[in-house]
C-alpha cells in the first residue's frame, strides 16, 4: 500500500515539474499581450491626450512597467525586452508623428513575438507537460 503511494507521489511531483516548466511559455505570451496593452495606452495618451512620455511611463503601474524601466523579467526572451529598450532609446528623439511611429514599429514587433510565443506555448508547453508525467512514470517503473 505503501510503495503504491511512493509510486503515484513520484508520479505526481513528476507531472508538477512538467507542469511548471509549461506555465513559462503562458506567462511569457501574458506579459508579451500586457506589453502591447501598455504601447497601446502609451499611443492613446500621446495621440489624444498630448501627455510627456516620461509622465506616461512613470505612471505605468503593471509588472511589465519594469520592463519599460530597463529591468528583464524572467519568460520575457531578450528580444522581447530589446523591443521595448529599442523604443525607450528612440522615444523623445522627435515630434509626435515620428513618436506614433516608432510606437507603431514596437507594436509590430511584439505582435510578430506574440505569434512565436503562442506557438511554442502549444507545441512545447505541451511538450513539458507530457514529458514530466512520462518521466515521473519512467522513475515510478524503475523504483517497482
Amino acid at each position: 500500500m505503501i510503495k503504491a503511494i511512493m509510486l503515484i507521489a513520484i508520479v505526481a511531483v513528476g507531472a508538477k515539474i512538467g507542469w511548471d516548466l509549461s506555465l513559462n511559455f503562458t506567462k511569457r505570451v501574458r506579459m508579451i499581450e500586457q506589453l502591447q496593452n501598455d504601447i497601446m495606452y502609451i499611443e492613446n495618451e500621446i495621440s489624444f491626450k498630448r501627455t510627456q512620455l516620461i509622465d506616461i511611463l512613470n505612471g505605468l503601474t503593471s509588472n511589465v512597467s519594469n520592463v519599460f524601466k530597463g529591468q528583464v523579467i524572467a519568460p520575457l526572451t531578450t528580444e522581447d525586452c530589446n523591443i521595448i529598450h529599442e523604443f525607450i532609446a528612440a522615444a523623445g528623439r522627435g515630434d509626435i508623428d515620428y513618436e506614433l511611429a516608432n510606437i507603431k514599429s514596437a507594436h509590430n514587433r511584439l505582435a510578430i513575438n506574440l505569434a512565436d510565443a503562442q506557438e511554442l506555448k502549444q507545441t512545447q508547453g505541451k511538450m513539458f507537460r507530457t514529458l514530466g508525467v512520462l518521466g515521473g512514470a519512467f522513475v515510478a517503473i524503475l523504483f517497482v
